[in-house]
């Protein structure tokens, strides 16, 4: 059984994810800023992560339903639970802590996912807003010295309307 290979890749994928936490806070960072160009950077960053992270995930999958077929666990998709719940107590406890800590992580990621959407979504909002403040169709024409549009008494001033 390869238990501690199991609990090597858990560890590895934990990292991983701490590092993928780190890139999320930045990336916060950036779209608090509007930095675009740094965005595009932490974002590159992000998907190398996540690639590597899926790698290691394939990995544990396969590992995870050697150790259930070695352990007689009947499951279609083993998960770590169904590895803890068929080994004996006094082999549990750092696989059990193993899991523990990369759950804790894994849901610290999914919060900083859920604070960048929301966080993306109002900047989109404010960009969209302030965009559309500066494409309001405005009248030019003719103005007097004190800024008020001038009555058109010739005719061409109505030339200098936007259409």
């Amino acid at each position: 059984m390869n238990l501690q290979a199991l609990i090597q890749i858990l560890h590895k994928e934990q990292s991983l994810h701490e590092k993928m936490l780190l890139a999320k806070t930045d990336e916060q960072r950036c779209l608090a800023l509007g930095a675009a160009i740094p965005l595009l950077g932490s974002a590159e960053r992000l998907n190398d992560l996540a690639e590597e992270t899926w790698e290691l995930e394939k990995k544990r999958i396969a590992l995870t339903q050697e150790i259930a077929r070695s352990l007689n666990v009947t499951v279609e998709k083993p998960t770590l639970k169904d590895i803890l719940d068929a080994l004996p107590p006094e082999e549990r406890g750092e696989l059990e802590e193993a899991r523990a800590a990369l759950k804790k992580v894994i849901v610290r990621l999914q919060e900083a996912n859920r604070m960048n959407a929301i966080l993306l979504q109002r900047s989109t909002e404010t960009f969209n807003r302030e965009f559309a403040h500066l494409l309001q169709n405005r009248e030019s024409g003719v103005y007097t010295q004190t800024g008020v549009r001038a009555k058109c008494k010739n005719g061409r001033g109505s030339l200098n309307l936007r259409a």
